[in-house]
This record gives structure tokens, sequence and C-alpha cells, in this order.
């Protein structure tokens, strides 16, 4: 595939896949996306991933990758997909016997997909392949149209962000947990630098936002979250969790309205996280 010598930009985790977008250069991306059990592996050292499980901080060492160049990419004949990274990184995904293992989305100009379905079967820009894949629909998330501003409460703000975390994006320097809302819309929430997380089973951790802890918090659902005084953020999560972000670490932004083009950004006005 005419994809070598590009720049992995984001990962993304979903609870049941994994995805990587492939920099092509202006705003021209090829994404990657992983369905089934796969293996990286960088030099000796290899690992047996599943993009479903639900400790998504097993997937973890897939955070190495988002700053490496893609050396070549291979689809066999047998539906296996290769993806060599420089620094002696491979990526490897095996048809599956039920199920799709994985799929490849093009810029417009191109073709639009290729993918392997079910025992290896590389179907190209098939109907029945879409690229948008509905793993996860509207009733897992209980959603409820939320279109309201921050409310200042003394000392500190009610957020409205609250429900399932449905995915966590990485960059280079920073992660972002999703939590959709009615409509398609959903709330963003940025962090990088240092979290902490009290009241877990494991006690308490304090650590880099860019790591397993955050990434393990997707499936989990906030529960209420507020700013208080000096910008910091708290969300409280169902299972008991305190997540804890200091100023200037964080940031978040939602639709001002139903499928508006505005948006409410805070703890100010527009971004400062890439």
């Amino acid at each position: 595939m005419p994809v070598g010598g590009q720049l992995v930009s984001y990962l993304y985790f979903h609870p049941t896949e994994f995805a990587f977008e492939i920099w092509l250069g202006g705003d021209n991306n090829v994404t990657v996306k992983i369905e089934q059990p796969f293996t990286l592996r960088e030099g000796k050292r290899s690992l047996s991933l599943d993009p479903r499980t639900t400790r998504k901080s097993d997937l973890t060492p897939l955070l190495d990758i988002s700053v490496l160049k893609v050396a070549s990419v291979l689809v066999r004949r047998s539906g296996r997909l290769e993806v060599e990274f420089a620094g002696d990184w491979k990526l490897a995904v095996d048809p599956a016997p039920e199920g799709r293992a994985w799929l490849m989305g093009w810029p417009d100009e191109g073709p639009s997909t290729v993918a392997c379905a079910a025992g290896g079967d590389i179907r190209v820009n098939s109907p029945d392949e879409p690229w948008i894949h509905p793993s996860l629909s509207d009733e897992v998330f209980d959603l409820e149209p939320v279109w309201v501003e921050p409310v200042r409460q003394g000392s500190s703000t009610a957020l409205p962000i609250r429900g399932l975390i449905s995915e966590a994006a990485a960059s280079a320097d920073s992660i972002e947990l999703v939590v959709p809302i009615a409509s398609g819309d959903r709330f963003d929430m940025h962090f990088r630098g240092t979290v902490r997380i009290t009241g877990g089973q494991n006690g308490d951790w304090t650590g880099e936002a860019r790591g397993p802890v955050l990434l393990g918090l997707v499936g989990a659902s906030v529960t209420r979250s507020q700013m208080v005084a000096g910008e910091r953020l708290y969300l409280e999560l169902n299972d008991g969790r305190l997540l804890i972000a200091e100023p200037d670490t964080w940031e978040a932004h939602w639709p001002a309205a139903a499928s508006s083009l505005d948006d409410i950004w805070v703890p100010r006005e527009g971004p400062s996280i890439p």
C-alpha cells in the first residue's frame, strides 16, 4: 500500500476497536481500524493485544507508536495486514473466522476503503463493509440531550459533562476522553501533564495523563463534573473514583446547541491543548 514514510498522528481506543491515523500531509490521513486480536512487536519483544478488551489499560503499549513513521503497509493475499514502523516496530492483524478483522480508509481522491472480512476475504469499496461501522449504538449510552452552559455555584462551577466515556484519543503529548451526547454530538475532555485518581480499588494514583489510568477509563461513566476555584477539574465516576486535573493541564468543550458549530469551552474560550 502506498503509505510508507508517513507519520502516525492520532490513536483511538473504543470499547470494541482500536484505530490509528497515518498522516499523508495537509488534511489527508489514512485511517486503520482494527476489530480483532492482533500482534505488536518491537524487536524481539512480541505482545498479543485485543482491541475489544474491557481493560483498555492493557493497550498502553500502543501509545508508543503515535510518534513513529510508517515504513511500509502490506496486505497479503491471505488477508493479513502488516504495518512496519521505524525503530523495528511491527503490527500484524490476521483474518478472523467471524467478523471483520481490519479496515483502511483513504481520502476521497483514492479508494474509499479496503477491508478484511471474515475468513480473509479482501473487499474494496464494498457496501457490505461500511467505513463508518456502527459498533456502538445510541442505546448503549442512554443519551440525553444536554445543551446547558456551566453554572456558577459560589466558588465552584457545575459542568454538564456526564455519561459513558466511549473513546480515548491520544496524540503525541495529550489524551482526549469522549462522552457522547444525543444527536451525534459529544463532550470532549483533553488532558496533558499530571492527573490524580482517588478512591479506586488499587488506591490513589498520580501520574502522566497520557498513560494507562486515563486510557483505562474507557467504559466508565461520569456522574458529576465541576470546576473549583483556581480552575481545577473534578470528575466523579460511577465506580467511586474521582479524577482531579490541575489548572492548565485540561480543557473541555461541547456544542452550544444541538448540531451547533459553536462550542462552549472551559475553563476558558478556545483551545490551548493540541
